[in-house]
């Protein structure tokens, strides 16, 4: 089952502090900015945890260091076919998303819209082409374009030559005379 990525963040906090942070959940904190790191053992980002004073366990603030991970060309471009219309809403492009992930095998991800930046653009032979990135700040992802959706409508179906009628009335000559 998806989670959300805060809930993913709290997570890996509890997973490193199991001791003392058992109990820590979304709502006893506020998230800071996520920002870039430099630190040790290729930790790229570092993000700031304060306790909300209705916290019933925590106090304070820490700063936490972690890795986010590339999306860049995660999906890549993918090529649909699809009767009808091709003016998507953006919640059916990040449904579409999320159905990627899980196949990818990022089963715990699921993006909200918010998230993501969504730009449609014409394709050849009418096709629509939808260019999905990574926000800036995202708590798990680096930003960066996840995937191309390519939606086209399918080709007429053809028909086949052998089912035609073969009996032909033949040519006619125009009248002679006048």
């Amino acid at each position: 089952m998806a989670k959300a990525f805060k809930q993913q963040l709290i997570e890996a906090v509890i997973a490193k502090n199991s001791e003392t942070a058992s109990n820590l959940t979304v709502g006893d904190v506020d998230f800071g900015a996520v920002a870039e790191f430099s630190g040790d053992a290729g930790r790229n980002t570092k993000i700031t945890l304060t306790a909300k004073a209705e916290s019933q366990n925590f106090k304070g603030e820490k700063e936490f260091h972690y890795i986010r991970l590339a999306s860049q060309d995660l999906i890549g471009a993918k090529a649909y076919e699809q009767a009808g219309s091709l003016d998507l809403e953006n919640s059916v492009i990040v449904a579409k998303l999320n159905e990627e992930m899980v196949t990818k095998g990022y089963v715990d991800d699921e993006f909200a819209e918010s998230e993501l930046t969504i730009e449609k653009t014409d394709g050849d032979s009418g096709a629509k082409v939808y260019t999905v990135k990574v926000n800036d700040a995202h708590i798990k992802f680096l930003a960066g374009t996840i995937a191309v959706f390519t939606y086209s409508n399918p080709a007429p179906e053809k028909v086949a030559l052998s089912g035609l009628e073969g009996e032909l009335d033949g040519f006619t000559a125009p009248g002679v005379g006048g």
